[in-house]
């Protein structure tokens, strides 16, 4: 799958970040579930009320493990899906 930077149409880079974002989730829940726990793995971590909850795709956002703003690449190895609190809260660390 390609990188989304350097896909320049915005309509294309779009459509690879959907597909990017719906590979992460799947392959994210399906794990999660298998293991009885929440698909945003900083639920996880916190260890409170939703440790165990499975967010839908919409309420999760696509994340750099490692920020983009800090030369974190946009793939799948660097990818994961938050929840969109998790998201908002990490920012660009």
């Amino acid at each position: 799958m390609a990188e989304l930077g350097r896909i320049c149409n915005p309509t294309e880079r779009s459509k690879a970040s959907l597909q990017l974002e719906t590979i992460l989730y799947n392959r994210q829940t399906e794990e999660a579930k298998a293991q009885h726990k929440s698909n945003c793995p900083d639920c996880v971590l916190e260890g409170k009320a939703n440790k165990e909850k499975i967010w839908d795709f919409k309420d999760m956002e696509a994340d750099n493990i490692r920020a983009w703003s800090k030369g974190g690449p946009t793939n799948l190895d660097n990818g994961q899906m938050l929840c969109k609190r998790h998201n908002r809260l990490k920012g660009n660390k």
